[in-house]
């Protein structure tokens, strides 16, 4: 076989070698920027599933609490379709509020909770609804009231209720 022959071979062959290797280096690249993609993905799910893991606890411990035997409910309404249940107990460290039937609050409002006794307002605390989520909430424990009020109040915090933003109020018997 003649020399030149051969040297349009090997031409032809590092030339085809050379294309080969410029496909498997985009498909390598391509495959390692889909492998952090999938890994980038996965932490997110870790992520979510953590979340989603300790939401179920916190309203699993909630509903344990709930379904005691002389838990004691109290509905309370407003003046729209707005409504909220508490549930109390004297076994119970907290107070729960069941506010699924509350729509979300404006920006930088949030909704406060507060019980009237012997003429003085006490905060049981604060809580945002969130469209996509079970509204169960613990609230401070309180042991006698005559009424309580839900208002909504800014996010920065209220030490007295603003009874103009009153959402919910109700008697507590």
């Amino acid at each position: 076989m003649d020399k030149s022959i051969l040297g349009v071979f090997a031409f032809v062959f590092l030339c085809l070698s050379l294309v080969a290797n410029v496909f498997l280096l985009r498909y390598y690249l391509q495959t390692t920027d889909n492998m952090d993609n999938l890994q980038s993905n996965q932490t997110v799910l870790k992520e979510d599933y953590q979340i989603q893991l300790r939401d179920f606890k916190r309203l699993q411990a909630a509903f344990e609490d709930i379904r005691k035997v002389g838990t004691r409910t109290i509905p309370l309404s407003g003046e729209g379709s707005e409504s909220v249940v508490l549930y109390t107990h004297p076994d119970f460290k907290h107070t729960y509020i069941d506010a699924n039937q509350l729509p979300s609050p404006p920006g930088g409002k949030q909704y406060h909770a507060w019980a009237l006794t012997a003429g003085e307002y006490l905060s049981l605390g604060t809580f945002n609804h969130q469209p996509d989520k079970d509204n169960i909430f613990q609230l401070r424990k309180f042991k006698a009231a005559e009424a309580v009020f839900i208002t909504l109040e800014p996010v920065t915090g209220s030490k007295e209720p603003d009874l103009s933003q009153t959402i919910i109020r109700g008697a507590v018997r």
